[in-house]
């Protein structure tokens, strides 16, 4: 699972961006170089939302949203890209950029911490080990050149400082996060159109390589380890979401998911623990960005999930602990920004009809860069951004779960 600045960045400079086609780089291999180091540099509200009225059925009984919470409150700074991770306890992390800073804040017995820096830089992504360690790779600026650099929170901070684990030129770029259930970092990112990947047992030692052409790159990792990756690379004058598996030392030829007649751009991949795959990605339908989905290794079926005649943007896609699987995007439909939200169960092939999680107050408010992370207790949680006259606020939910109430039968003794 992985949590993304990436879409963000990434296809606001699609436009922008020279050909990059769908298929392999020129260096397959898992690790061309090692690199030690410990460089970094560290720095010592809007209107209210209006949530819809939404609920779905789980295992557990009728799941419902809580209240969102204004994280960031800092309503005099831009607060953007969100990442977001839940801890098998049930402790919610979100890291963001304010600033030229990142900043953190977690949920402990239902009372969010105040924020506090991380360290100078931007693009966070999160994940979680299941022993509970939250990691942080985010990228920062030194000297005009932009590297990745890494840290940990050990329960009351930060790892400082941040360790840098990318030299690979001069704007390393959006990068995401994941980890195995062994404790390994697996990373993705791009580099002047390459998209590369690394991994690190320790977060101190990192190999990395150069895996495909393309931007904007998400990354998974089943329960076995195995991992799996996806990006946005050109096929002809049109983009479309590309996949592949590692395999060894390296990386299997790419597969054309999307294979569509326009630009297919912001692919967000969840990896169950048995290996399945699944895919949202953006695409342009009719001259309409949808919002669509595909799965298994097979890539067979793929659903447009949104329904907005105005566009849906940047889905985040997660799978909750009941198997159920959910994605959430940003859309307008005027006078409003929403974030939406749609789900549905194990093998159900229908989703649910979208819904509104959350929706600006006017025109003026802008709600974008949503994220989604499940808890281990069925649980789904949500981090996006309001924005309002160029300042940004981050917020967030979660679902409520409902108990199930099970019959008692009663027997007659003795009768």
């Amino acid at each position: 699972m992985v949590i993304r600045h990436r879409a963000r960045v990434a296809a606001e400079r699609i436009s922008r961006l020279p050909g990059v086609p769908c298929h392999p780089g020129t260096m397959p291999a898992v690790a061309a170089l090692l690199l030690i180091v410990s460089l970094a540099g560290v720095t010592p509200a809007s209107g209210p939302l209006h949530l819809g009225e939404v609920g779905l059925e789980s295992p557990q009984g009728r799941q419902s949203w809580l209240d969102p919470t204004n994280v960031s409150g800092s309503p005099a700074v831009d607060s953007e890209a969100p990442a977001l991770v839940v801890t098998g306890v049930g402790s919610a992390h979100i890291v963001w950029e304010e600033g030229d800073a990142l900043y953190h804040a977690y949920q402990a017995a239902g009372s969010w911490s105040a924020p506090a820096p991380v360290a100078t830089g931007e693009q966070p992504s999160l994940a979680v080990t299941p022993a509970g360690t939250v990691h942080l790779v985010f990228v920062n600026e030194i000297d005009d050149v932009y590297n990745l650099y890494y840290t940990r929170w050990d329960g009351d901070d930060w790892a400082q400082p941040p360790r840098k684990i990318s030299d690979t030129g001069p704007f390393s770029d959006s990068p995401q996060l994941a980890a195995a259930a062994d404790g390994h970092l697996h990373v993705v990112w791009t580099e002047d159109e390459q998209v590369y990947y690394g991994n690190s047992s320790d977060g101190l030692v990192w190999a990395y390589a150069p895996i495909a052409e393309g931007s904007a790159p998400t990354i998974g990792v089943d329960g076995a380890g195995a991992v799996q990756a996806a990006w946005q690379g050109e096929e002809g004058a049109d983009y479309d979401v590309c996949f592949s598996r590692l395999e060894g030392y390296s990386w299997l030829p790419p597969l054309n998911v999307s294979d569509s007649s326009d630009d297919s751009t912001a692919p967000d991949l969840f990896v169950q623990s048995d290996g399945t795959p699944h895919l949202a990605w953006q695409e342009v339908m009719s001259a309409t960005p949808r919002i669509r989905y595909s799965h298994g290794l097979g890539w067979t079926q793929t659903v447009t999930l949104s329904e907005s005649g105005s566009g849906a943007y940047l889905p985040s896609l997660t799978i909750d602990a009941w198997g159920r699987r959910h994605a959430a995007w940003e859309d307008f439909a005027f006078p409003t920004y929403r974030i939406r939200h749609t789900s549905s169960g194990a093998g159900d092939p229908i989703w649910s009809p979208p819904a509104t999680l959350a929706q600006g107050s006017s025109l003026a408010q802008q709600l974008r860069e949503v994220s989604l992370y499940p808890g281990s207790d069925g649980t789904v949680h949500v981090a996006w951004v309001e924005s309002e006259g160029g300042k940004g606020e981050v917020f967030y939910l979660r679902s409520r779960l409902y108990p199930i109430y099970l019959p008692l039968l009663a027997k007659q003794v003795g009768a």
